[in-house]
């Protein structure tokens, strides 16, 4: 019990944090005319405040260090936090958040260039590779496993920038990236916490507060309804992609496996489970966006929960059908997670041509029974 006493505090921590920030953010917001503007290819309706999102580096900031410092002050069981591996694998953490930070905040007000995002991409997702994070084993996919330095580190760089834009692009209606955020760290959270992985534990339970409060000013359609922006949205790709390379490095790992007794044989298909509907609806989007000549990053209508909106749904109720989707994923990746990852993938993409064949379905009625009626 008294080892959850600081990821508690963190919680707790980054919640309050939250509840003073954002409400402040909208009002600093409303006065500067600082708005995420109706029409186009927007679904919401109304000038909406678009920069809450600032409120989630310096909430996790304070919610990681407090409880931190505390920890290695005045518990033996912490003094492990200390360890010059964790330091410098914090400190390039929010080397890259940094990064992210000052990129979205400016995309946020004035719009920045896909061509420069990538290029500040690149940068933060190196540094997880400087603190030694990087993929050094795949498992079994595509048929290989063992890999060498440089191969590692070009596959970890493109893993965590392909994670920093499926949660931006996920970031289409209202507690879609909040929830699917909550949801990945609260189970790599749980994960680290009773598998002894501390500073891991701490830095999911630093982000979930924040993103908890904020999916409860973006869903609740108040006088503070916020969204969080590009400055949110990739700050929480980047920090679960964090989280994802922690748990894999930790699995992976032959040593620390057997000290801690991770139990998971293939832990890709785990982290596939946590992160796929995202990873698979940027990965199909992007695909078939090249397929027809285009930029993988030209604006469209193809994301899934696009989709759902198409079949007249609230954006609340696209939300849920998408997490419970998620929720699907992770059920059907955990029960196989002693699988062969390749039969993993391919089952993952055949549930993912399932439910989007059976969704087009659904729009293409509705489409005509909408002509019907107007007739």
């Amino acid at each position: 019990m008294k080892d959850l006493l600081y990821p508690l505090s963190s919680l707790l921590i980054s919640i309050v944090v939250g509840l003073i920030y954002i409400p402040k953010i909208v009002i600093i917001s409303k006065r500067k005319n600082l708005y995420d503007e109706s029409g186009g290819r927007k679904p919401h309706k109304g000038n909406i405040p678009r920069i809450a999102g600032m409120a989630f580096f310096p909430a996790f900031i304070v919610a990681f260090f407090v409880p931190f410092a505390a920890a290695t002050i005045f518990s033996s069981d912490y003094h492990i936090l200390l360890h010059s591996e964790y330091i410098l694998q914090i400190g390039m953490l929010m080397t890259g958040l940094s990064l992210l930070y000052m990129m979205g905040f400016v995309d946020d007000l004035i719009s920045v260039s896909w061509r420069r995002k990538f290029l500040i991409q690149f940068f933060a997702a190196l540094m997880p590779v400087l603190a030694g994070m990087g993929i050094d084993t795949m498992d079994g996919l595509f048929l290989l496993d063992e890999v060498r330095p440089w191969a590692g580190a070009a596959i970890t760089v493109f893993v965590v920038m392909l994670l920093i834009n499926a949660y931006n692009l996920i970031d289409g209606i209202d507690g879609l990236c909040s929830s699917l955020s909550i949801f990945a760290t609260a189970v790599l959270g749980a994960w680290f916490l009773t598998h002894g992985y501390l500073v891991y534990g701490l830095v999911s339970t630093s982000i979930a507060g924040i993103t908890a409060v904020y999916f409860y000013y973006n869903t609740t359609h108040g006088q503070f309804r916020t969204f969080m922006g590009d400055t949110g949205s990739t700050n929480l790709g980047y920090i679960i992609a964090f989280l994802s390379l922690a748990f894999y490095n930790a699995v992976t790992d032959s040593e620390a496996s057997t000290v801690y007794g991770t139990g998971i044989s293939h832990p890709l298909s785990i982290l596939l489970g946590i992160v796929a509907l995202p990873l698979f609806d940027t990965a199909r989007v992007f695909a078939v966006r090249i397929s027809k000549g285009l930029s993988p990053f030209h604006p469209d209508k193809r994301h899934l929960h696009h989709k759902l909106l198409d079949l007249g749904l609230t954006h609340l109720q696209c939300t849920l059908i998408c997490f419970a989707l998620q929720g699907c994923y992770f059920a059907i990746n955990l029960l196989m997670k002693d699988i062969n990852i390749n039969i993993v993938v391919l089952t993952d993409l055949a549930f993912m041509i399932l439910y989007v064949v059976l969704i087009d379905m659904l729009v293409r009625r509705h489409m005509r029974k909408m002509a019907s009626d107007a007739r």
